[in-house]
């Protein structure tokens, strides 16, 4: 299902159709202009935003140890966010939690984990979290944890220089990551480095290269 969202080829089928999310961005797909969509934004008439600590820093994995341990909380447990299984393990090193943590991703990273003799290594959901646990950009969106029993520290995660894919979008990704939770959660924190030779593209240079991918995908 997740997969045909990106080409909803039976979408435009129906006479009647509606799109619903949570976290809008543009559509870019002209058949919304031609059939004459109207577009409405429901706005809460309440303040929902969340306090958030940007710890920014030059050693990623250090940052983060010594913000666990300044607010280590004995009943309740930390889910740390960032798309890097390789920069998980670093941090499961350096926090020493290699007996009492789950590891949430996808098909293939589960499996060569398991290889590796990682265990608790899952590509669905389960409960109940142990005390670090770790997920990567396949559960940062449509993902209900519903966690009742327990309040989790929330760890957004990124390293621009080992792992520039952790990079995350705060319109959408950290929105959706803190979303997970619901209000069932307790503070919330980004890690981060910075990288000032980061190249921008722009939306021409970008639209170019995904048709060139999906050219070469066809």
């Amino acid at each position: 299902y997740r997969v045909e969202i990106a080409i909803p080829k039976d979408f435009w089928n129906f006479k009647n159709k509606s799109v619903i999310s949570a976290t809008p961005l543009k559509f870019r797909n002209p058949k919304f202009k031609e059939e004459g969509f109207t577009y409405y934004k429901i706005q809460p008439d309440f303040d929902y935003s969340k306090d958030i600590d940007l710890v920014i820093t030059n050693n990623v994995l250090v940052a983060v140890k010594k913000e666990v341990e300044i607010t280590l909380d004995k009943e309740n447990p930390f889910c740390f966010f960032l798309n890097s299984i390789e920069l998980i393990l670093d941090l499961i090193d350096i926090l020493g939690c290699k007996d009492d943590c789950l590891i949430f991703c996808g098909e293939d990273a589960q499996k060569s984990l398991v290889k590796k003799k990682y265990k608790n290594v899952h590509s669905e959901l389960i409960q109940p979290l142990k005390k670090f646990n770790f997920f990567t950009s396949r559960f940062f969106s449509a993902v209900d944890f519903g966690f009742k029993e327990c309040k989790p520290h929330i760890f957004i995660v990124t390293n621009l220089h080992k792992a520039p894919q952790t990079m995350i979008d705060p319109y959408a990704d950290s929105i959706q990551i803190v979303g997970r939770f619901r209000i069932n959660h307790n503070f919330i924190t980004h890690v981060t480095n910075v990288n000032k030779n980061i190249q921008v593209a722009t939306e021409s240079e970008i639209t170019q290269k995904i048709k060139e991918q999906y050219r070469a995908y066809k």
